[in-house]
C-alpha cells in the first residue's frame, strides 16, 4: 500500500513538472569558429528589450545547442561573452521557425560571416535584404550628390537630390510590400512591413494582411501587422 501511495505521488510530481516546462520546438544547434571559451545567449526582442530566453557556457565544445519554445516563427538573437568578460557588441540576428536551425560563424566575424541552415524564413530574408541593397547603395550615392552640391551652394541641384531621394523611398516601400505581397506563406512577410515601412498607406498594409495565409495571420508578426492596422484606422477616425 504504502509503494502505490508513493508511486501515485511520484507520477504526480512528474506531471507537474512537465507541466510547469514548456517544450523545446525550436533548436539552434550554433557553429562558432575559434570561440573556445565564454557564453552564448539566446535572445528575443520583448517590449523593445532584449531578453535572454536561453544560453549555454563554452568550454571548448562545439558545436553548441540552444532552444525555446516557439508558437510561430519568429526573429531571434545571439550574442556571445567571451572569456567571461568581454561581450561583443555583434549580435545576429536568426529568424527561428519550430524545428532544428543551424549558425555557423566565426568569432571575429560574427554577423558578416554567419551563414545559417534549416530556416526557409531566414532564406527568404536575405533574399528580401539582397533586393534591397540597390536601394541602399543608391542612397549612399545621392548623400554623396548632397554633400557635393551643398559645398558648391548650387540649391537647385540640391533640391533635384532631395526630390530624387523622396522617390527612393517610395520605391523602396513599394518594393517591400511586393516582396510581402509574393511571400505571404512566410512570417518575414508581416515581418518586413512591419520593419520597413509601418508608415504605409493603411491600403498596403490591408493588401498584405488580407493576402497572408491563415497560420501567418495568427504568427506572432500576423499579429502585430493586425494591430498596426487598427491603430492606424483608429488615429484615422479620430482626425
Amino acid at each position: 500500500m504504502r509503494f502505490r501511495i508513493l508511486a501515485a505521488f511520484l507520477i504526480g510530481l512528474g506531471l507537474l513538472s512537465c507541466s510547469d516546462t514548456p517544450e523545446t520546438n525550436s533548436i539552434l544547434v550554433a557553429n562558432i569558429k575559434d570561440l573556445n571559451k565564454g557564453t552564448v545567449y539566446l535572445e528575443r526582442l520583448q517590449d523593445s528589450s532584449l531578453i535572454r530566453i536561453d544560453s549555454v557556457l563554452v568550454d571548448g565544445q562545439s558545436p553548441l545547442t540552444l532552444g525555446t519554445n516557439l508558437d510561430s516563427p519568429e526573429v531571434l538573437y545571439v550574442h556571445v561573452l567571451v572569456d567571461a568578460s568581454e561581450l561583443i557588441d555583434t549580435r545576429i540576428p536568426i529568424f527561428m521557425e519550430p524545428g532544428t536551425v543551424e549558425l555557423f560563424t566565426r568569432l571575429n566575424n560574427l554577423q558578416g560571416a554567419s551563414v545559417i541552415k534549416g530556416s526557409a524564413n531566414h532564406e527568404k530574408w536575405q533574399e528580401y535584404k539582397q533586393s534591397m541593397a540597390r536601394f541602399t547603395d543608391r542612397n549612399l550615392e545621392l548623400i554623396k550628390a548632397l554633400i557635393e552640391s551643398g559645398k558648391d551652394q548650387n540649391d537647385s541641384l540640391t533640391a533635384a537630390i532631395e526630390a530624387q531621394q523622396v522617390q527612393l523611398v517610395r520605391s523602396k516601400y513599394l518594393a517591400t510590400i511586393n516582396f510581402a505581397k509574393n511571400n505571404t506563406a512566410y512570417a518575414v512577410s508581416p515581418y518586413v512591413v512591419l520593419n520597413e515601412v509601418r508608415v504605409a498607406k493603411n491600403t498596403y498594409l490591408d493588401t498584405v494582411y488580407n493576402a497572408l495565409q491563415d497560420s501567418v495571420k495568427t504568427g506572432t508578426y500576423g499579429k502585430e501587422l493586425f494591430a498596426l492596422i487598427n491603430q492606424q484606422q483608429e488615429a484615422a477616425g479620430d482626425q
